[in-house]
C-alpha cells in the first residue's frame, strides 16, 4: 500500500496551499513573481506529493540593520561621521520546509540571522 503522498490531491489540498502563498504574498515574504510562479505551481500538481513538492514552504525575511562600524566612525569623526550612520545593512534569512523520511518535516534555515533568532534556533535544536 503506497503513502498517503501518493493519493491525488483534491482541488481543495490545492486552494489551501494557494491560500497560503497569497498570505505570504501579502505579508511580504515572497515576491509577486514568485507567487505567481508557485500557485501555478500548486495548481498543477496532481498527488499530494507533487503538491508538496511544488508549494514547499519558504520563506524569505529581509531586514535592515545598522553595522557596529557605523556608530565608530560617527563618534570618531563627529561631526561629519553621522553621515555614516546613514548607512544600513540588508540580511536574508531563507527557511525552507522540507519533507524528510518517515513524513517528518525538516526545516532548513540559510543566511545571517539576529542574535535572538539564532538563540531561538539554538533552544529548539537542544530541545
Amino acid at each position: 500500500m503506497g503513502s498517503s503522498l501518493d493519493l491525488r490531491a483534491s482541488d481543495a489540498e490545492r486552494d489551501h496551499a494557494v491560500d497560503l502563498l497569497r498570505h505570504h504574498a501579502t505579508a511580504g515574504r515572497i515576491t509577486v513573481e514568485e507567487l505567481d510562479e508557485r500557485c501555478t505551481a500548486a495548481l498543477g500538481a496532481r498527488t499530494r506529493g507533487e503538491l508538496a513538492e511544488r508549494s514547499a514552504e519558504r520563506l524569505v525575511f529581509t531586514y535592515a540593520h545598522r553595522p557596529a562600524w557605523t556608530y565608530a566612525v560617527a563618534a570618531g569623526l563627529f561631526p561629519f561621521g553621522l553621515i555614516a550612520l546613514l548607512h544600513t545593512a540588508q540580511e536574508r534569512i531563507v527557511l525552507d520546509f522540507d519533507r524528510a523520511r518517515g513524513g517528518a518535516t525538516r526545516l532548513v534555515v540559510t543566511g545571517r540571522a539576529p542574535r535572538s533568532v539564532r538563540r531561538a534556533f539554538a533552544e529548539l535544536e537542544a530541545g
